[in-house]
């Protein structure tokens, strides 16, 4: 984001972003090409040592087949599917649209934007490393309560932070800033919230549960600029305060779903022979 602002504002202009990334993306993807592996056997740069520690106490075990009636059957999975779209349209909103939301309305140079909306991604990084350690390791509470205090703080926090743009004039735009660096910086504590709840609740299946939310990202993603324009036309204040207000009331709601239905326990259906025990109550008479 710096970089794209510093050079928008340069001789280079807008363009120039865009290839420089382009460029930067087929790298990643030259490398990702030449070094990914499906297998750890067939890579070059594991050495057997490493490959021992890998594989071992893996065993043999074939992946199990996913419940898929159980799963869309359990309100603790809606609890997570529903707290990961709040997530997600909060993310996106602030992503895509802070550097407008800095320039247009709080009067900040387009070139201070890049800077200001990188400074969260960058607090958001080591918040969620410090917040996930702390999630694994506490001891004070039970996983269930951990995920539904890590869910308040995620996106109870960050519904809190919207209602806070939402009432902060174009006069204090120091202190529109720093809420918008709170609001994008306290998503963070989500991995020690409904993300780790879908990890302890559907456990070997949980693959299933994160592709579910790969999907919502990509939802939220085509969500946000419709939901803006709905309410912003000239970017002025009293338009984006709706934008602030439904973003703050969709991310309050859906937290208080998961606070309800939310679990920090394993599923029943992700015990050893779940399926082969409802097939065999199935044949009973």
């Amino acid at each position: 984001m710096p970089v794209a602002g510093a050079l928008c504002t340069s001789s280079l202009g807008w363009p120039a972003v865009y290839y420089i990334h382009a460029v930067v993306t087929f790298g990643l993807f030259v490398l990702f090409y030449f070094f990914y592996r499906e297998n750890p056997t067939r890579h070059a740069f594991v050495s057997t040592k490493e490959l021992e520690k890998i594989q071992r106490d893996k065993g043999d075990g074939k992946c199990e087949p996913v419940p898929i009636r159980a799963i869309l059957t359990d309100p603790a999975i809606y609890a997570v599917w529903i707290s990961a779209i709040g997530n997600f349209m909060g993310i996106q909103l602030t992503m895509q649209f802070s550097p407008t939301y800095l320039n247009k309305v709080m009067g900040f140079a387009v070139e201070q934007t890049g800077t200001f909306s990188a400074i969260p991604q960058i607090v958001t990084f080591f918040l969620k490393v410090i917040a996930g350690y702390a999630a694994d390791k506490a001891r004070c509470c039970t996983p269930q309560t951990s995920v539904k205090i890590y869910n308040n703080l995620a996106l109870g926090g960050m519904s809190l932070s919207f209602l806070g743009l939402a009432v902060i004039p174009v006069s204090e735009p120091v202190l529109g800033l720093c809420m918008l660096i709170f609001s994008c910086s306290i998503i963070g504590f989500n991995c020690g919230a409904f993300f780790r709840s879908s990890a302890i609740y559907a456990a070997q299946h949980n693959h299933f549960i994160m592709g579910v939310n790969s999907f919502l990202n990509c939802l939220a993603a085509l969500l946000a600029p419709v939901i803006v324009n709905i309410f912003v036309a000239n970017d002025t204040w009293d338009e984006w305060w709706w934008v602030w207000m439904v973003h703050f009331i969709a991310l309050f709601a859906f937290n208080i779903v998961f606070q309800i239905l939310g679990k920090g326990v394993p599923a029943e259906w992700t015990k050893p022979g779940y399926g082969i025990k409802k097939v065999g109550d199935s044949s009973k008479p």
